[in-house]
């Protein structure tokens, strides 16, 4: 994000400078304070649908010639090249001869000349109104409660990554289903940041939209202000929990320049992004994103103040609507690599008979975790997910007491 942010500031920076006197000024300032938006997917403005600005087809914008209708450039991006199939071994870049490129085969049609598509019907046109519909009901059964479950967790690990269990291992049984108090804190585990950021990712795409496959989804301008906001709750959790960042811990599943069951740490290189030609970007230099040039509205509100307060500010914010007394979860324990591709488990309360074809427009709907993964032949065989479900309100509609 900050190399697309940075592209950004340098070509609104040339675009100001071709305005006319009478106006350039402005725009040079505006470009300066320019940073990348984010669209914050779990406030309760988003059950809505997304906004406007991502599905007009055509928008006006004030241009160094006037005013101008232009075809809308966060709709979709129009691909220049074919990428409806994945590259085979042998056709490798030259300097990685050795990289065994996955057959990816799940990725959907994706021909040069067409759109970037969410939710798209037979004719591979984009489902607006299914993408709202969508986001009717997810938003405040899977994305909400995600959010306000993960801002319990104080230790990064957990807070970051769906694959790490309560006591800061990767694999682990499903827990029990006794009856037992409800501890946020204990058991938030099941939430993370990386579980909100891949349910996004399905319901924004939904089955062969780009946003919902993981070597396709930058293609969608959408990917951009979903990672913005990414970085954003991932600033606030740092403003809730200041000393808690990237510990040392073991690899599990390895990169390309990563070796597996390799010690990481907060120092370790983020291949490939480079900070200079000699060096590489590392957690630790982008700790604290006052340095990087921007901040929070949140983060600035409690600047200096008792990291309670912006817990509470920020648990306020996204708080279960109704914010029930007593809550009730579902807590899944999921093999990432068990289908080929992206998957979610759909939990339906009441419902026996409920399968997939199941609408999520039904009472019985409780919520679901997605699993935003690759076929399961590139997917290391110990790597579980973690999630849990909040069935509180569909309990409450189905009259259900305990």
């Amino acid at each position: 994000m900050l190399l697309i942010e940075s592209l950004l500031v340098e070509e609104a920076k040339k675009i100001a400078l071709q305005y006319p006197d009478n106006e350039k000024e402005k725009y040079v300032e505006a470009a300066k304070q320019l940073r990348h938006p984010f669209f914050d997917w779990a406030d309760i403005k988003a059950t809505e649908g997304v906004p406007k600005i991502f599905t007009s087809p055509e928008i006006e914008i004030n241009t160094p010639d006037g005013k101008k209708n232009v075809k809308n450039p966060l709709k979709s991006f129009t691909l220049p090249v074919d990428i409806s199939y994945p590259l085979e071994k042998g056709q490798n870049p030259n300097d990685k001869p050795n990289y065994n490129v996955p057959n990816l085969t799940y990725n959907p049609y994706t021909p040069a000349g067409y759109p970037t598509v969410r939710h798209p019907n037979s004719n591979y046109e984009d489902q607006t109104d299914l993408l709202n519909s969508n986001m009717s009901v997810y938003v405040p059964t899977v994305l909400r409660p995600g959010v306000y479950q993960m801002f319990h967790i104080s230790n990064f690990l957990r807070f970051s990554s769906h694959g790490v269990n309560s006591d800061d291992t990767q694999t682990g049984n499903v827990m029990s289903g006794h009856p037992s108090p409800i501890n946020l804190a204990g058991m938030a585990h099941f939430a993370s940041l990386e579980t909100a950021h891949d349910g996004f990712h399905l319901v924004c795409g939904g089955l062969g939209g780009h946003m919902a496959y993981i070597d396709i989804a930058a293609f969608d301008p959408m990917f951009f202000f979903h990672h913005a906001n990414t970085d954003r709750l991932l600033a606030l959790w740092q403003g809730i929990y200041p000393n808690s960042w990237v510990p040392k811990t073991i690899d599990l599943n390895g990169s390309y320049t990563d070796e597996l069951y390799e010690a990481i740490d907060e120092n370790t290189d983020l291949t490939p992004f480079r900070k200079t030609k000699t060096e590489f970007w590392k957690s630790s230099d982008v700790t604290d994103i006052e340095k990087l040039g921007y901040t929070y509205l949140e983060v600035e509100k409690f600047k200096g103040q008792d990291p309670q307060k912006i817990k509470a500010y920020i648990l306020d914010l996204y708080k279960p609507d109704p914010h029930y007394g007593r809550r009730f979860f579902v807590k899944l324990t999921i093999k990432a690599g068990k289908l080929d591709g992206p998957y979610s488990i759909r939990v339906f309360i009441d419902l026996p008979d409920a399968n997939a074809q199941t609408e999520v427009t039904s009472p019985h709907f409780a919520g679901l975790v997605s699993m935003w993964s690759s076929t399961k032949n590139h997917v290391h065989d110990n790597t579980f997910v973690y999630g849990t479900v909040d069935i509180t309100a569909a309990m409450e509609r189905l009259n259900i007491r305990t």
